[in-house]
Parts: C-alpha cells; structure tokens; sequence
C-alpha cells in the first residue's frame, strides 16, 4: 500500500508520468483479465471466449461489432450507421476492429486505456484547482478508479468508462468555473462532458436540460449568454431527435393508451378495476390547470411504471439481486411513498446482508469486492456530509452536478428492480460525493489532530 502511494505522489508531481503510469497500468490489467477470460482459470465467471459474465453486455456488443465490421469491409456506410443506433461505442468497437484487423475484444483496449487514464488525469485535475495542496484528497479522489468495479468494468465494451471520462469533464468544466470565470475554458469542458454523456446514453439529455436551465437563467442575469446556449443546444437537439417518443413524459400518453393497456394494466385485480386510465377519463376533456396536472403527473407515472417493467420483460428480475419486485406504481402519490426507499437503494445498497451471499453474474468473490467498495463509500458519505455541516460554500459551484448526479441515483432506483445493475449504472454519478467526501475525511482528519494535540 505504501509502494502505491509512493507511486502516485511522484506521479503528482508530473500530469505526464501520471498518465502513463496508469495508461500501462491498464494496459497490463486489461491483458492479464483477457488471459483469464480464454483460459481455465475462474471459468464458472466467464464463457472462455474473453467475455466475464459480469459485463454481458461486452458480448452482445461484441457480436454487434461484428456485424458492423461486414459492412464497413463492403464499405456500406449507411448501413453502418443506420444499424445500433442507439449503441454509438459499438460502432467505435467496430472501428477498432477494422483498423486492426484483429476482431477480438482485447482490441478496445487501445481506446478503453487512453479513456480511463485521461479520466484519472482530469480528477487530479480538478483536486489541484479545488483543494490546494490537499493530498490525501487528490490520492482518494485518484482511488476511485482503483476500485475493482469500476477498474475491471473498464476493460470490457462497455460504455461506462467513456461516461464516466464524459462526467469528468464535466466536473473539470464546473472547478474551472469556480476558478476561473473569465475564461470560456470551462464552458468548452463542460459541452465536452455533455457531448459524451448523449452519445453513450442519449436520455440523459432531458435530466442534463433541466439541470442546466437554473445556472442558464443566472448567466443570462449576467448577461453573459453564449455560455448558456452552449449548455443547452446539445440537449435540445438529443429532445427534438430522440427524445419524443422514448423518454419525455408527454400528456398524450395517458389518452393513447390502448384498450389492451388498460385491460392488462401493471397492477393487481384491485387497481385494475380502478385504472389509472379509464375509457370515461380519456374522454372528459382537460379544461382545468388542476385536471391538466393531474394527467402529467400520471403521465409520468405510467412511464416509470412501463420502465420498471422493461426490465421484468428482459427477465432482471429473476437475478439473484433484485430487490422491490412487488413494488408497482399506479399514482404519483405511490411514487411519492416509495421516495425514502428510492433513495435508500440508490445510495447505499447493496446492503450488508448482500455482501456475503453468491451473486449469480460475479460468484461469491463479487459480492465480497462490492462490500469491501461499501464499506469505502458509507466512509465517503460521512466526509461528504461532514462537509455539508462544515464547509457547504465549497459545494455551492457544482450544485448543479450534485442535483443531476442524485436525480439520476434516485431514478435508477425507481425504473431498475436490481440493486446490482443500479451498483453499475450509478458509478458516474458517484464521482462528485466520492471526490468531496474524501476532502470531508482530510478535514475530519485534520480536526481529529487539532483536537489531539490540543
């Protein structure tokens, strides 16, 4: 552990040696996790062909390159394109894979390494512009890209790693900001961070839109415009090209949906003699504020519930972790209930009971790794609420990351029965309570000595 430290402090010292040091390092991990994967060793945690049963989605989005890469030898472009739409690192895999002509996972590595160690680069970043020569906080901000989650997910075809580099950009764009306002640094980060965010995972554009219309209005109160143009024209054009007809609530909803919907409707005999939609409903016109409400909210309603139970259909919850799976929501006010729990799974499951139990994707040794990860954030979270006691002026500039971070925690929470999927989706988010949280335990630290030697 010393060796470690030692490493990163002299790493520090130079951003250059920091980022090939980590680049290597990644490059040997990756390498050695294929090995395993095409051999013998630990084989009841992958399939031999260099894809481990915790990252699935590594061999579907594998198969797909493939396809792709038929089409690109063909030079069918808008094939290409047209095909996977929604999975734009697939075609970055594909890419890879015809570049140079070894059609093998291990290839990404050459894009998953540069990503990984640019993200640790702009986190060491952001440690040195926020907290000045602090460097127990710029060492545990490093450390969480050590952990085993998100170091191993990071070898696969995944497309965390690069939402991940896309949310430290945009943290790197928000400390820039609180440094230096004058500069348009900043504002070109933070577009980069969004850029990357809407290619792997295109809904985040509504979260991202709200969030960024508050700060929006204070700059132009500024009057300083562009800036907010900035942050909002990429997200308006994800809405107006994605967005309709998948992920934005829309009051229609409710009225077209179909006698079929509301025959089956996602609840019990009860609530189906009282759906949320009935034939006399749809037909009373909205002519009231109070009745307009009421239909959005349940529009709303209706589409958590059809996301929740998406992933009953694609079989989540016949995984060893799911969790809530009698939970349905036909109201708002049933939404509003479960809000406590939401926040519960989102922040801190799996729970204790969870770690010592066999995971059916990751083995026992998963669920201990993931309990050891815990442990490390329950103590991440008492510095950062030690901080919102103690220091809350360091927070105020990235107030706006903090509330997309833990809209999306809880939503996770809501739409996803599984706590294990909901422990991978949220690591992005996690980063800003996990980099403030570590400078709330330097500061505890700090206070402990204080008292001792007084």
């Amino acid at each position: 552990m010393q060796f470690f430290f030692n490493t990163l402090n002299y790493c520090r010292k130079n951003e250059r040696n920091l980022f090939f040091c980590f680049l290597f390092f990644h490059i040997f991990v990756s390498t050695f996790l294929s090995f395993l994967a095409h051999s013998e060793h630990l084989s009841s945690l992958h399939d031999g062909m260099g894809v481990w049963y915790f990252a699935l989605d590594s061999g579907k989005y594998h198969q797909e390159a493939l396809n792709l890469v038929t089409h690109l030898q063909r030079h069918e472009w808008a094939e290409w394109w047209n095909l996977y739409r929604n999975h734009l690192n697939v075609k970055i895999i594909s890419l890879t894979y015809l570049i140079t002509g070894y059609h093998v996972p291990i290839t990404y590595e050459i894009v998953n390494c540069f990503v990984w160690a640019t993200s640790i680069l702009l986190i060491h970043r952001v440690s040195k512009l926020l907290f000045i020569n602090n460097n127990l906080t710029s060492l545990v901000g490093i450390m969480f890209f050590f952990q085993p989650s998100i170091l191993i997910s990071s070898t696969q075809l995944l497309r965390d790693p690069i939402l991940i580099l896309g949310f430290c950009f945009i943290l790197y764009g928000f400390a820039v900001f609180s440094k230096q306002k004058t500069t348009w640094k900043w504002a070109v980060m933070i577009q980069i961070g969004i850029i990357l965010l809407l290619l792997m995972r295109e809904y985040l554009s509504i979260v991202i839109l709200a969030c960024l219309l508050l700060p929006s209005i204070a700059l132009i109160k500024e009057k300083r415009f562009i800036p907010p143009l900035l942050f909002l024209i990429i997200p308006m054009l994800f809405l107006v090209f994605f967005a309709p007809h998948k992920y934005v609530p829309d009051v229609n909803s409710i009225i077209d949906t179909t006698e079929k919907q509301v025959q089956t409707p996602v609840t019990t005999k009860n609530q189906v003699q009282t759906p949320v939609t009935t034939e006399n409903q749809v037909q009373t016109p909205v002519t009231t504020e109070k009745k307009f409400q009421s239909i959005y909210l349940n529009a709303i309603t209706f589409k958590i519930s059809s996301l929740r139970n998406d992933f009953f259909d694609i079989n989540i919850a016949g995984a060893g972790s799911s969790i809530d799976l009698n939970y349905r929501f036909n109201s708002f006010s049933e939404l509003v209930k479960y809000f406590p729990r939401a926040l519960q799974i989102g922040l801190l499951s799996p729970f204790p009971r969870d770690w010592f139990e066999k995971g059916q994707a990751t083995g026992k040794i998963g669920r201990l790794l993931s309990g050891m990860e815990m442990i490390i954030w329950y103590l991440i979270l008492s510095g950062f609420i030690f901080v919102v006691f103690k220091n809350p002026s360091v927070l105020k500039p990235f107030a706006t990351v903090f509330l997309f971070s833990i809209t999306l925690i809880i939503l996770y929470a809501y739409v996803i029965p599984n706590f294990g999927t909901v422990y991978r989706m949220r690591q992005a988010y996690m980063m800003p309570f996990f980099l403030f949280g570590a400078y709330g335990l330097s500061l505890m630290r700090s206070n402990f000595l204080k008292k001792r030697s007084n």
